[in-house]
């Protein structure tokens, strides 16, 4: 028998793969299979511990405003889940350190944004549709993913042709009316799709954090899912697209893209945040149907979109050979 935590079993060792500020493994309970993640940081002084008393009174204060915010956080991503989106089912600290647990997704035969680039346009649009879906689910509770990309978007083909999607990996999120609060050094996220903002209140500057933040990324998503790749940018100035923008460049988007569509990413891609759409109004040009406000009682959650005909939405239309999908 392996090393069991909370009564979980552990099923082989913890990883620190794409794992950021903490690692993870498999474990078992119950005859069910999880993912269990152990946080670095913090951990809870233990009683064993010599530390004098003032250093310890002011660590047990920020373990407890540490469980305050992922309580909160974690009972409305479970308020939020949609069948997308993969919630913390467990939350408890053993032995001084913090552990997550959610459900075991499977990740063999994932989908790489190149992949999904070579699928029909129907079937990408219904993926967007999807995502954007769960990205309106957390917009309507003020929560910011901020480490939205290709990794924490999981695709798997299902046996009648379409897909499955999970939004995962909620180490970095965090409420709007929180983001004001955060030191420069607890805010993280892929450089790849880091937005502007994100960068600027990173290196101090007093910025506000809103669901714009993943807007931006997802303009980036958007792009690499349709067109195989990340908009252009000057690699010679640049390294990412948020210093580009920064810098005062338009990222350069695919030319096969339509017209509405390019208008669009470039809204989703604008320096301001305020300038960006919102992911409920993205939903909408992009075809998905509205999503109720949180305000709003439902009987049941909310059912991802169907399998949709061949797109005739003006917004997604591309011309000619990139409705059959796109090969660099």
């Amino acid at each position: 028998m392996g090393e069991v935590i909370h009564g979980y079993e552990l099923l082989g060792a913890f990883s620190t793969v794409d794992s950021g500020s903490a690692r993870w493994c498999f474990a078992q309970k119950g005859g069910a299979q999880f993912f269990l993640k152990e946080f670095l940081s913090p951990v809870f002084p233990m009683a064993s511990a010599e530390i004098p008393g003032e250093r310890r009174a002011s660590l047990i204060k920020f373990c407890n405003a540490f469980e305050a915010r992922k309580n909160r956080l974690y009972a409305s991503l479970r308020a939020a889940n949609n069948g997308n989106i993969v919630a913390i089912q467990d939350f408890f600290c053993e032995r001084g350190k913090y552990y997550c647990v959610t459900e075991k997704v499977a990740t063999d035969s994932a989908l790489s944004p190149s992949q999904i680039s070579l699928l029909p346009l129907n079937k990408r649009q219904l993926i967007l549709k999807i995502l954007t879906h769960s990205m309106v689910q957390l917009e309507n509770r003020h929560i910011v993913h901020a480490d939205l990309k290709p990794t924490n978007v999981l695709l798997k083909p299902t046996t009648n042709g379409f897909y499955t999607l999970k939004l995962i990996d909620f180490d970095e999120s965090f409420f709007e009316d929180e983001a004001s609060s955060k030191d420069p050094d607890e805010l993280k996220g892929d450089p790849v799709y880091l937005a502007p903002e994100m960068f600027l209140a990173m290196a101090g500057e007093d910025v506000a954090l809103t669901t714009k933040v993943d807007v931006f990324a997802m303009g980036l998503l958007m792009h690499q899912f349709l067109c195989g790749r990340l908009p252009g940018f000057d690699r010679n100035i640049s390294d990412y697209a948020y210093e580009a923008v920064l810098q005062g460049e338009k990222l350069v988007l695919d030319p096969r893209l339509g017209p509405a569509s390019r208008a669009l990413m470039e809204k989703m891609l604008s320096r301001e945040p305020e300038q960006r759409p919102s992911f409920a109004d993205v939903l909408t040009i992009i075809g998905g149907s509205p999503v109720p406000s949180i305000t709003s009682p439902m009987s049941s959650p909310p059912v991802p979109p169907k399998p949709v005909a061949p797109c005739n939405n003006p917004y997604m239309r591309v011309p000619g050979d990139f409705q059959e999908g796109y090969s660099q």
